[in-house]
């Protein structure tokens, strides 16, 4: 794998790219991740990739100028598989494997909206709106508390979604307000 290549050469061994692997990052592998493969290779080749993702380069030194490219580089690669598997796990409803790849990302980034709309649909598809409601509140936190934003039209929808999923197709308000001030009994 010419992934796999790319994230050990870096991510682990700390090394610097040479000409032949700096071809290999701009290699089709590398930029479209998956889409050389189809059905179930597609799926395995991203399952040994993500499981290679070691986080940040260098962690130590991540804020450090030279660095930080590197870095933005590997976790955007690796963020790019990461929705690419989503995709193709959704095309099979593979909804728990879905659900173990967005919360790896989001604890990586818990800002990635893409991954919170792929996890609140899976959980959603599930049958734990609940979830995918606190899913909500934990983004909306995020974008309030650090950005100073509402949450997006996409996210939006995928709360009423909840919310229809949870209560039915004709929510009332008084439910909403229930919900949003219940208390989780564990």
């Amino acid at each position: 794998f010419h992934f796999q290549f790319c994230v050990r050469l870096h991510a682990r061994t700390a090394s610097f790219p040479s000409a032949s692997s700096s071809a290999m990052l701009r290699s089709p592998i590398c930029d479209s991740p998956i889409s050389r493969y189809s059905g179930q290779d597609a799926i395995k080749f991203a399952d040994k990739a993500i499981k290679l993702y070691a986080g940040d380069f260098l962690p130590d030194s991540a804020m450090e100028s030279w660095c930080v490219h590197i870095n933005s580089y590997y976790r955007s690669l690796y963020m790019r598989l990461c929705l690419s598997a989503v995709e193709r796990l959704f095309e099979e409803n593979r909804l728990p494997e879905i659900e173990t790849i967005c919360n790896k990302v989001i604890r990586i980034d818990p800002s990635a909206e893409k991954f919170s709309v792929s996890l609140m649909r899976a959980l959603i598809d599930e049958g734990k709106p609940r979830k995918a409601l606190e899913q909500y509140e934990q983004i909306s936190r995020v974008y309030r508390d650090t950005y100073c934003v509402a949450p997006s039209e996409e996210l939006e929808m995928m709360k009423s979604a909840a919310i229809q999923a949870l209560y039915g197709e004709a929510t009332e308000d008084a439910k909403i307000v229930e919900f949003l001030f219940e208390t989780d009994p564990n």
